[in-house]
């Protein structure tokens, strides 16, 4: 989006999303959707979300913020480490709750996995590490935090889903 001083704007990370298509539309409409990782200086670290169509991967569409949140942010620091200033490597996926593992079958709970880069928290002395979030999407656009962790205090960074 212009007028944004971006602290970056990389990593993209493309796929169908059923569960997003549906959130929104309520159908799938074999959208592509895409995320790219962010942050506005002076504002905090941003997960950016676009939407193409399955006819036309060359157009794509703003939405939002997947993900916004203040510059330092924690869920809970002890457990969450911080959000820093500038999200990397982001990518997100879905899991459904199984009947046989004691679910409903029907909900749906959204993750990301997350570099965090320029945070700051007393408990741990690199600025750089892995989070994950567990969140379900609001309207018109974005991700109400649900629940937070970093996946490795040690050297881990990029992590990835597939």
């Amino acid at each position: 989006p212009s007028g944004w001083n971006v602290t970056g704007w990389r990593d993209p990370k493309f796929e169908k999303s059923k569960e997003i298509d549906l959130f929104l539309y309520g159908t799938n409409q074999e959208n592509y959707y895409m995320t790219i990782s962010s942050g506005i200086r002076g504002a905090g670290p941003r997960l950016l979300l676009y939407q193409s169509s399955s006819t036309n991967l060359t157009h794509w569409t703003y939405l939002g913020s997947l993900l916004s949140v203040p510059g330092n942010f924690t869920f809970n620091e002890e457990w969450s480490g911080s959000f820093g200033f500038n999200f990397e490597v982001a990518n997100c996926f879905s899991l459904r709750e199984k009947l046989e593992d004691g679910g409903d079958n029907e909900t749906i709970h959204m993750f990301t996995a997350i570099g965090t880069e320029g945070g700051n928290t007393t408990l741990h002395q690199s600025t750089h590490w892995s989070i994950w979030i567990e969140g379900n999407l609001r309207k018109p656009i974005g991700m109400n935090i649900l629940a937070s962790g970093v996946m490795d205090w040690g050297d881990a960074y990029a992590v990835n889903s597939f």
